[in-house]
């Protein structure tokens, strides 16, 4: 297998398990475990667990930017790229089987008032202004720190 098709078997993998669990749920041994790879060449690819997380985030980021995103942006009447948006969002939950809900959704959730990477990376979207700062109760709904 080319380090190519590993990286994409592996991000399948870790957004599968992240759709269901969250991306805090994410484990470089049971991902080796259930694609029969080694640990050590998980490690090689990604380097540590953090950076698989992040990974994992970027690829669900392109996913919704390429199918839900991009395609309401080539509507010209604002009614038709909200159409397109929300017939996008639910398109992809209900086609990649994400029976918890929106992984992106649950991922800002998860990490928009955490310090770190992942905090950050999840904050230079603006995907928390754009999609959930309007359900943040409390403290730092801000997203600032």
């Amino acid at each position: 297998m080319t380090d190519s098709l590993a990286r994409i078997t592996i991000l399948s993998r870790a957004m599968a398990i992240a759709s269901v669990s969250g991306l805090e749920s994410l484990s470089i041994d049971v991902i080796a475990s259930e694609l029969g790879l080694s640990t050590e060449n998980i490690y090689a690819l990604f380097g540590d667990r953090e950076t698989l997380q992040l990974h994992t985030l970027d690829a669900i980021v392109g996913i919704f930017e390429a199918t839900i995103v991009k395609p309401a942006l080539d509507e010209t009447a604002p009614i038709k790229r909200l159409y397109r948006l929300c017939e996008g969002w639910f398109d992809i939950v209900e086609q990649r089987g994400l029976t918890r809900g929106c992984i992106l959704y649950a991922t800002i959730n998860e990490y928009r008032t955490r310090l770190g990477f992942i905090g950050d990376r999840v904050n230079s979207y603006g995907l928390v202004e754009a999609i959930g700062s309007h359900h943040c109760r409390g403290p730092r709904c801000d997203g600032t720190r």
